[in-house]
């Protein structure tokens, strides 16, 4: 970590680097990997594991099913769009807290500089929902989530602004294995500074693109929904071709095609009884959306898009089949948390951990760590017998009961011992101790029967 004085220096060599030699000053960087003294090289690309960069210039490509996929044209496959929305709401919703290791156990940083900016806005421009909400979906697009951490004089952040993929060129030390990112019109950046969350990596440093790995399933979603569209405009009738009479020139063959069109094509004359004349003939070809199996492939595409992104199909709008992870919704929540958020937060948690915290206050026992105790709340009786439990033992106080359902806390201080017996009387007891306590009995003994 940078002290303030370095972060300084560093912000102004990066800020006189980006105004520099323009076009010519990039490309020659790019060409021979130095800049500012290091010799960074360009993450290297392949076409079997292709960099961010390369798959926006590229577009991902065309599929075998002929269909063009890219971000932007996934989405109209409702299924990419359900579950691309679904994992980023899930996580931008989660509260994000800062803690400190303590001798007596975890303890809430409320007043953690990070704390306050995690808590609004993390920059001008965003919430901290907008600011994870737009990362998760270039995470779970492209592979990558990029965010710039802005620091004032003491090496505090100040400010966390979301970036797009697209424009970040990752760099990295064959040598000494140190890694900076170029950013377009700004500059190089060392990792301290970017706050980069990486999906599955076959590199150890940058993600796979989801959408590039589930292409040729998005691409025959996305051409089994044309077919159908174009089906219907047709009047979904099946495929054939219309035989002229031997007599016809090109213009009686243009006649009969716009009577055709005119009559049966559309979906406002589908079901209609073609009628043939002037001696055309009617030849079946193809296949129909039965043979074709069009409802069996886009089936198969919302479970191969929802396996991909762990998301079990009646959380997307799908509930032909169950699920393996239970029958009650509580059931459901644990297996969503276990299987599919655990994981991801704890991907989050690292890189935030590693970027947001200096070593002093990493050394010192802060951490940060998203909160799921909301997805896992459970029925109101299932609450309620938990937190008898948790009484029972003393691990809980009634405060700390109190403030997980967000009610009011007791100013007494009875509410805030976890060694309080359950059956207490209350205010009355904490203000007339011999109510509660018998006389001749220290507090915490017990009487012998």
């Amino acid at each position: 970590m940078r002290t303030p004085a370095e972060h300084s220096a560093h912000g102004e060599a990066a800020s006189n680097g980006g105004k520099g030699g323009g076009a010519f000053s990039f490309l020659r960087d790019a060409w021979l990997g130095i800049r500012a003294g290091r010799e960074l090289r360009a993450a290297t690309s392949t076409l079997t594991d292709p960099a961010p960069w390369l798959l926006s210039a590229l577009l991902l490509g065309p599929t075998k099913s002929g269909a063009s996929v890219n971000e932007n044209t996934a989405f109209n496959v409702s299924i990419v769009r359900a579950c691309v929305n679904f994992r980023a709401n899930l996580l931008a919703m989660l509260p994000v807290k800062v803690y400190r290791k303590t001798a007596s156990g975890p303890e809430e940083q409320r007043d953690h500089p990070l704390a306050r900016l995690l808590r609004g806005r993390v920059s001008p421009a965003q919430t901290k929902f907008k600011w994870l909400h737009s990362s998760q979906v270039c995470f779970d697009l492209g592979g990558n989530a990029y965010s710039r951490v802005l620091r004032n004089s003491y090496a505090e952040p100040q400010a966390i602004r979301w970036l797009k993929p697209s424009e970040i060129t990752p760099l990295e030390n064959k040598t000494t294995g140190a890694t900076a990112y170029r950013v377009h019109g700004v500059g190089d950046l060392p990792a301290e500074e970017m706050l980069h969350v990486a999906n599955l990596s076959t590199n150890g440093f940058t993600g796979r693109s989801p959408l590039f790995d589930l292409r040729e399933s998005v691409g025959l979603a996305m051409t089994a929904e044309e077919f159908a569209a174009r089906s219907f405009a047709n009047g979904n009738r099946k495929p054939g071709v219309i035989n002229g009479a031997p007599t016809w020139n090109d213009q009686k063959a243009q006649s009969f095609a716009d009577f055709w069109m005119k009559n049966y094509a559309g979906v406002g004359n589908a079901g209609k009884t073609p009628m043939m004349y002037g001696g055309a003939t009617w030849a079946e070809a193809g296949f129909s959306n039965d043979e074709a199996e069009l409802l069996g492939m886009r089936k198969f595409s919302v479970e191969e898009v929802a396996r991909v992104y762990q998301i079990p199909l009646h959380l997307v709008g799908s509930t032909e089949k169950a699920t393996s992870w239970g029958s009650g919704i509580e059931q459901l929540n644990q297996g969503l948390v276990d299987y599919m958020l655990g994981p991801l937060c704890a991907n989050w948690e690292a890189e935030m951990n590693t970027t947001l915290l200096t070593e002093r206050e990493q050394e010192d026992g802060h951490y940060i760590k998203f909160t799921v105790d909301a997805l896992l709340r459970g029925s109101p009786a299932s609450r309620a017998a938990f937190y008898q439990i948790m009484r029972g033992i003393a691990a809980m106080d009634v405060n700390q009961i109190r403030e997980k359902e967000e009610w009011p806390l007791y100013p007494d201080a009875w509410a805030g011992d976890p060694r309080q017996p359950m059956n207490n009387q209350g205010p009355r007891a904490a203000a007339d101790p011999s109510a509660a306590v018998p006389a001749g009995q220290a507090a915490g003994e017990q009487t012998q029967s």
